[in-house]
């Protein structure tokens, strides 16, 4: 029970940081990427260049690296396929592979739940 107290600062500071900081950003990579399907879906020509990343990972905490997948796999587009045993390494499916552009995105969203977890 003395433990308490302690966690009432952690816990709120990481519903701010979640709710006026995180939610926003994610919101609006989910609808660009709703878009950006949407507009295959409905065109003649696919624009559609799929591919399998092997993603360093920098998070460490067991819960982060799960909310990283989790959110991945829920973004159209995106599949989060697995997690090497050591935890170093993310393989995930993309359905537009546009060069480095992917990758600065999914370690940007990477680096932001790095934030809500102290890592």
């Amino acid at each position: 029970m003395k433990r308490l107290p302690f966690l009432v600062p952690a816990v709120i500071r990481f519903l701010v940081l979640f709710i006026f900081q995180f939610v926003p950003f994610y919101l609006a990579t989910v609808v660009r990427a709703n878009l950006q399907v949407m507009a295959d879906v409905i065109s003649p020509v696919s624009y559609a260049r799929p591919a399998v990343l092997k993603l360093p990972l920098s998070l460490t905490k067991p819960d982060a690296i799960f909310m990283l997948a989790g959110l991945i796999t829920m973004a159209p587009g995106t599949v989060c396929l697995d997690v090497s045993e050591d935890r170093k390494y993310m393989f995930v499916h993309v359905m537009f592979y546009n060069g480095e552009g992917v990758r600065r995105d999914l370690k940007n969203l990477e680096r932001r739940i790095g934030v809500l977890f102290n890592e």
